[in-house]
């Protein structure tokens, strides 16, 4: 019967003493963290190490973990499952009459199998934890023995001499009889899809006690395609790991056929699907063995999709309580996901053919423009010696919505617990506020220039004079339960209309005047992610990435796309074109759209590895978004006009910690068109937009090292207004202090800079006090004047 031998690395130990050496430099109270020891883990069964492809791992989070499933299997005599804790791997423990079967695979998007059901005997694997468990405590305390009192040793300890008292006794058998399904489909071109499943005693026993289990997944059995009386296998080990690879296979093929990609290959990327599709006028599937099938587009992607939920039918029929199993699910949804994406884009994605006459009919219609004056200051910051702020005014409020402060001309909009409140900017004095709109608590406004649209608790929507808050009339559109929160909305005065669109997914065009609705639509696919009002364009886009484009003032469907995958942000309009940005679920990668936008049809696509973790910023020609990948955070520069866009440069923000990098900042530096960022640890970095040189970083004080609030930066004139512990003004040429504002107190959470030169500072209380608004005043400084 095949032994177990656990082997572990050294280096480990020379970690803790290093560590241990260096106590006294540590802050006082500090501690030594046991699972932060890592090191080399070969795990051999029967003289074949199944871990030999993980570089490192906690050595006492591992056995620790490994102790407890150990315990956990003698106890209850049921599968065991083990995460691994700092990689994405996952083994799996069977009990079997005196045996234990061993399975170890990846739980990342390549899904590899490494050990499936090998056998080992129990009293072999009691053996071979208890001892790599004992041998592990003995290193740890003969280096320090204060580590008894860490609560992991003291709780591995016990429960190694708990396995050291036990008698093994062989687990009770569970009879269970495997048997065959097969199933297939075809297209009338003669392409056939089909397949055998074994379905085993893992597979049948699943109850749902351990819902992200895959080892019960693991089938055996095998998809073989079937051309002109050829016949390869595209999978010959686990089906449903080839189901996996099929959907991610599939999901990029809808992705080239949205973007209008006519020539492409989709090699050969993973070990359980042996398929190639190349596509020229027609599609050409190649397999191993000398099998190439030229097939229409819909045909293969109908095939390909067709038997991933046989495949999944099957299963679920054959053991209902797959329901109860995520991983299965998931699954399940990602074919859902599929089948409709397909659908959608063979019946109704619809283009628009007239551009060139619609534009010479609207050329005129346009939103009425929000005044978005940048601020100034009298003289140049770097020649001023002394600023000497004074508060012109401060509101206290229980709660104040400072992301939903807006400036509407000389007023300040202010949505707060109470009330939505218009405020002087010179003064602060109240010019008016809004407590209720027919008799039901206010929830959300917009501002759209001229018009001020208000969303009440009860489901109605409201336009109102931002001038004096007197309430012009309610909309008359559908009722509805209730409403969401509103998204944006645009004012075209001239033609009496505002449009309003709500994170719901409804969009509508209202009278001006009287507020009864001209038009409306509902996305019916998600909520809303983002609207873009520009020229005679209003374009929407929906959570399961429908990028649609409407006439402002008839509320005419001009086209409507899919852009495949969820929609994370947009549509942003820049210099003649539509940009959104969507992920994929299942690889977790990101595509970046450009799409025309009098069209709807591709500009082009480009698939980014990792997550967006801010919205992307447009400066000149250059794209740039913050992008996580493995654990750290980075800048991505795209240039937009190159022939074939792409990630021109990268630029790592090392110190970027819990929150999002702050949006970059346009400035000038010796000619050269640069950016600023600044991370939530308070580093600055200004680099060079064209290939992403780093000109100069800096550091804004922080005394707890890490910000509570990464609050956007503001330029003013030749200075850049930041905060870290208070506020900052630096210079934009290398970043040096040119100024610190000290009169503040309180969590920051909101800067704005208004006329020459107010800056509104906003802190959230405490329990006991109240949140803040406060204006300060920086007309007082000493200047240095030059000579004439």
């Amino acid at each position: 019967m095949n032994a177990l031998q656990i082997v572990i690395g050294q280096r480990w130990q020379e970690d803790v003493r290093y560590l241990y050496d260096i106590r006294l430099a540590r802050p006082s109270g500090a501690s030594l963290n046991p699972t932060e020891f890592r090191d080399v883990i070969d795990l051999v069964v029967d003289g074949r190490n199944i871990t030999a492809h993980i570089d490192e791992e906690s050595v006492f989070g591992l056995i620790s973990e490994l102790v407890r499933a150990t315990e956990e299997l003698l106890e209850d005599g049921e599968k065991v499952l083990v995460e691994f804790p700092t990689s994405p791997y996952e083994l799996v423990l069977v009990p079997n009459l005196d045996s234990v079967l061993i399975s170890l695979y990846s739980v990342d998007h390549e899904h590899r199998v490494y050990a499936h059901n090998a056998r080992v005997g129990l009293s072999y694997w009691v053996q071979g934890v208890t001892r790599a468990a004992e041998h592990v405590l003995a290193e740890l305390l003969s280096i320090d023995d204060r580590f008894a009192t860490n609560a992991l040793i003291r709780a591995m300890g016990r429960n190694v001499a708990w396995l050291n008292r036990q008698k093994l006794a062989a687990f009770e058998e569970q009879a269970w009889d495997s048997f065959e399904i097969s199933g297939g489909t075809s297209t009338p071109s003669g392409l056939s899809l089909h397949y055998e499943l074994m379905l085993d005693s893992d597979l049948q026993s699943y109850r749902g006690s351990i819902p992200f289990d895959l080892h019960a997944l693991l089938v055996k059995g095998h998809i073989a395609v079937e051309w002109q009386e050829k016949m390869s296998l595209l999978s010959s080990s686990y089906p449903l790991l080839s189901v996996m690879a099929i959907a991610v296979r599939v999901r990029e093929l809808l992705s080239l056929v949205e973007a209008g990609t006519q020539r492409f290959v989709c090699a050969r990327d993973s070990e359980h699907l042996n398929l190639e599709i190349r596509a020229e006028r027609q599609w050409t599937l190649s397999c191993e063995g000398g099998l190439d099938a030229e097939v229409r587009p819909n045909e293969c992607l109908e095939t390909l999709i067709s038997v991933v939920e046989m495949i999944l039918r099957d299963l679920r029929e054959s053991n209902s309580k797959l329901a109860l199993n995520q991983r299965f699910n998931d699954l399940v949804e990602e074919a859902s996901e599929l089948r409709s994406w397909f659908s959608e884009l063979s019946a109704s994605n619809t283009y628009f053919e007239t551009p060139e006459e619609f534009l010479r009919d609207n050329a005129q219609v346009r939103p009425e423009r929000k005044t978005d004056e940048m601020p100034t200051f009298t003289w140049p910051f770097e020649s001023v010696k002394a600023l000497y702020p004074r508060e012109k005014w401060r509101l206290d409020g229980e709660t104040i919505q400072f992301k939903g402060i807006e400036l509407v001309g000389d007023k300040l909009l202010i949505p707060t617990s109470e009330a939505l409140e218009a405020r002087y900017v010179s003064s602060g004095a109240l010019a008016w506020e809004l407590l209720e709109c027919g008799d039901s608590d206010l929830v959300s406004y917009s501002f759209a220039a001229d018009t001020l649209v208000a969303a009440t608790q009860e489901g109605t929507l409201w336009l109102i004079e931002p001038e004096d808050g007197h309430v012009r009339c309610a909309v008359e559109c559908e009722p509805r339960e209730a409403t969401s929160l509103l998204l944006d909305a645009a004012s075209y005065s001239d033609w009496d209309r505002v449009v309003i669109a709500e994170m719901n997914g409804a969009i509508c065009g209202v009278s001006k005047t009287t507020g009864r609705a001209q038009w409306s639509h509902d996305s019916s696919h998600g909520y809303m992610v983002g609207v873009a009002f520009d020229g005679p364009l209003v374009t929407t886009l929906s959570s399961p990435g429908f990028l649609q484009a409407f006439h402002p003032l008839s509320g005419d469907r001009l086209w409507r796309v899919r852009l495949g995958g969820v929609a994370d942000l947009g549509p942003y309009l820049h210099e003649g074109r539509i940009y959104a940005l969507t992920h994929d679920p299942l690889t977790h990668g990101l595509s970046v759209h450009s799409v025309y936008p009098f069209t709807g049809r591709t500009h082009w696509m480009l698939r980014v590895e990792g997550a967006l973790v801010g919205p992307p910023d447009f400066i000149g020609n250059m794209m740039i978004m913050p992008i996580e990948s493995h654990g750290r955070i980075q800048l991505f520069g795209v240039d937009l006009e190159a022939r074939t866009p792409s990630v021109s440069w990268s630029l790592d923000l090392l110190t970027a910690g819990l929150d999002r990098p702050t949006r970059v900042v346009s400035v000038e530096v010796d000619g050269h068109l640069c950016g600023v960022v600044k991370t939530d640890r308070g580093e600055l970095t200004c680099f060079r937009l064209q290939d992403g040189e780093v000109v100069w970083r800096e550091r804004v004080e922080v005394e707890s090292g890490l910000l509570f609030r990464n609050i956007d930066m503001l330029v003013v004139r030749d200075s850049l207004l930041t905060k870290g512990d208070r506020l900052e003004i630096r210079a934009l040429s290398d970043g040096s202090l040119l100024h610190t504002i000290d009169e503040l107190s309180g969590a920051l959470d909101f800067i704005m800079a208004v006329d020459n030169l107010d800056i509104l500072v906003g802190s959230i209380g405490s329990e006991e006090n109240s949140d803040e608004l406060i204006c300060l005043a920086l007309s007082h400084f000493l200047a240095l004047v030059p000579a004439d």
